[in-house]
This record gives structure tokens, sequence and C-alpha cells, in this order.
């Protein structure tokens, strides 16, 4: 018998109309966390990784070109799934369970 574990994921769903912004956030994403998938749904893009995931300032910045602070993903966040653990102005964390 195969152990099939159900990963739960958590994620973002970030409005497309954020242009250079939510494509910084989608880097940032993928290049400080494993496992990140995004769906393109043409208005809005889902971002998502198993059971973590989570946004730095510094990395959004490093992709924008320019200063960016954290509590600009408000503008551009629909909706996210998940535990908001930490938003201390440098990182935004989610996660599904502590464990």
């Amino acid at each position: 018998m195969v152990n099939k574990e159900k990963v739960a994921f958590v994620g973002l769903d970030l409005d497309s109309s954020g242009g250079d912004v939510v494509d910084a956030i989608i880097e940032a994403a993928l290049q400080d966390n494993e496992g990140v998938e995004v769906e393109d749904y043409m208005t809005y893009k889902k971002v998502k990784a198993p059971s973590k995931l989570i946004i730095r300032k510094d990395s959004v910045e490093e992709h924008l070109g320019r200063e960016w602070s954290l509590d600009e993903i408000h503008l551009y966040m629909a909706s996210c799934f998940g535990f908001i653990e930490d938003q201390d102005g440098e990182q935004l964390v989610l996660y599904w369970s502590k464990n």
C-alpha cells in the first residue's frame, strides 16, 4: 500500500493589474521557497506552496529594482489561503500547520 499524504497548500491570489509589482512578488516567492506553483487565470495569479510560503521584502525589492513596502502587497492581494504567522515589515509568512 502506498502512503499518499495529502499536502496542504498555502498562498496568495494576486491581482494581475499589479503588473511589475505582482511579477516581482512572484519571482521573490519562487526564489525564496521550495515547491512554489504559479497558476495564471488572466485577471489574477495564484501563488501557492506546500505548507509554508514566505514573501521577503528584500527579495521583492531585488526583482522590482526599487524600494518596496510590504504593506503594498495588500493592494494586489485579492485573497490568501493559510494562516498569517508574521508580517513584521520585512516578511510575510503564511503557513498551514506549525508541525
